[in-house]
């Protein structure tokens, strides 16, 4: 892991903004499919990326032009697990094997996973593709991703 940010988000304000009550915030938010553009968002603010020129871009949201770093960035939701393979690999009717993920991670410098279980606490890890590129030689990520304890414990 290069870098770890934490944000607590206010469910009252949100909750205003969005015209709904703040007791269905946690249940809209905590859906992947429903935060995943939000999370994009939240990462290019506290990391000073860049939005790719192209939102259909393949393999990555963001990049960094950093003077040190420089690079495409994906970002990754960690509900009950996250995955790193692009998503036409990911979805029902849809197949990933090893080598889709290994091309996925090689072409992303840098991902972010979001993780918005313990929600309004959101979280922010930095993972670079060597660390997972490394993970994968030695047998510890597969295309079925890291369940949420096991992100934890490879990220430890």
């Amino acid at each position: 892991m290069i870098e770890y940010k934490e944000v607590t988000l206010n469910v009252e304000d949100i909750g205003k903004g969005m015209q709904v009550l703040g007791s269905r915030v946690a249940t809209i938010l905590m859906d992947g499919r429903n935060i995943s553009a939000w999370s994009e968002e939240w990462a290019a603010s506290l990391f000073n990326l860049k939005r790719s020129p192209n939102s259909n871009q393949k393999g990555y949201d963001l990049f960094l032009n950093h003077e040190i770093f420089k690079g495409k960035v994906a970002v990754r939701t960690l509900t009950n697990k996250v995955l790193f393979q692009q998503s036409k690999n990911i979805g029902s009717g849809r197949t990933c094997n090893m080598s889709d993920l290994i091309n996925a991670i090689k072409k992303i410098d840098y991902q972010i996973v979001v993780d918005i279980n313990t929600f309004p606490k959101i979280r922010f890890y930095v993972l670079s593709k060597d660390f997972l590129v490394e993970k994968i030689k030695n047998k510890e990520l597969t295309k079925n991703g890291w369940a949420y304890k096991k992100f934890h414990k490879m990220i430890a």
